[in-house]
């Protein structure tokens, strides 16, 4: 399994395998929003049709990184909250959490995203602790980092990710 960057492999890799994943794919913007929230009185404003999926895509693929211009059907935007709902549309039907969507309009990494954890400084000792409690979860986790990056990716980044896993060691 190889990954292109950091926060694709983390995404892949540390995800909770019992948490489902995304109710459905396909789901249209504007009919879910008018679903959850009957009264919203701008649906007019979310571009149509367009399925989260598309949504994401077009902001991805945004030099702007510009939500409202991709989102709202002339490109001028809408209230925040009908941004709000649209990024609760995006964790139901995309996955992820509010806050990713959040910091990412933002323009910056979320802080308490498993990416965001890897960055921060590691304690020695913490990927052989790891490895013990936890051999089979850790050999997938530490190989794929490996096969991703190789030499750039060495001991103390797995230390980073046994301590984004959360997992609490004695």
């Amino acid at each position: 399994m190889a990954f292109n960057n950091p926060k694709e492999l983390v995404t892949k890799m540390v995800a909770d395998p019992k948490k489902p994943g995304p109710a459905q794919q396909g789901v249209h913007v504007r009919d879910w929003v008018k679903k959850n929230y009957p009264k919203e009185y701008q649906l007019e404003m979310i571009k149509h049709p367009m399925t989260f999926e598309d949504l994401k895509k077009a902001w991805d693929e945004d030099p702007d990184n510009d939500f409202y211009k991709v989102a709202s059907s002339d490109g001028s935007g809408f209230d925040s909250a009908v941004r709000e709902e649209i990024f609760n549309g995006m964790v139901e039907n995309l996955g992820g959490e509010y806050d990713d969507y959040y910091y990412k309009w933002l323009g910056r990494d979320n802080p308490n995203s498993l990416y965001s954890k890897l960055r921060k400084p590691s304690s020695k000792g913490y990927q052989s602790k790891l490895a013990a409690k936890y051999p089979d979860r850790y050999k997938q986790v530490s190989q794929s980092f490996k096969d991703s990056f190789g030499s750039n990716f060495g001991d103390e980044q797995l230390d980073e990710l046994a301590r984004a896993l959360g997992v609490e060691l004695d």
